[in-house]
């Protein structure tokens, strides 16, 4: 959590079952978890688009394979999203452009998305939170 991401992928890659389990045990773990990773984020430690593909295929799947709430990793994304917008300013619009897609792309995978191909438009549903 001190910014060491190619750290953190490796122990998150070897032990994602594990932390995954014990995230799902720990009734706020996995708030937990995210919150240390924005604090790390917003601590200037290391870049956001590195901690949001940390978060992307480490974390994510991790939740997902826990049967963990969803709506937290959204409301981090969006949370994350509008950080970057004035603390990386030179590559607006593009990183927040990446973490909205990564979350559609999330949402529509849990199921609370739906794309519709013929008109090229996401739908969200309704209370999902």
């Amino acid at each position: 959590a001190r910014g060491k991401l190619p750290e953190a992928r490796l122990i998150w890659a070897r032990y994602q079952l594990i932390i995954g389990r014990r995230l799902g045990e720990q009734e706020d773990g996995f708030q937990w978890v995210l919150k240390t990773i924005y604090s790390t984020v917003i601590g200037s430690r290391c870049s956001a688009m590195d901690v949001v593909e940390l978060v992307e295929k480490d974390v994510m799947p991790s939740a997902l394979l826990a049967g963990l709430d969803h709506s937290l990793c959204v409301e981090w994304l969006m949370q994350l999203a509008q950080y970057v917008e004035t603390a990386e300013p030179t590559d607006f619009p593009e990183n927040s452009l990446t973490i909205a897609s990564i979350m559609v792309c999330y949402c529509y995978f849990i199921g609370i998305c739906h794309f519709h191909s013929n008109k090229h438009t996401f739908r969200v549903e309704e209370n999902i939170f």
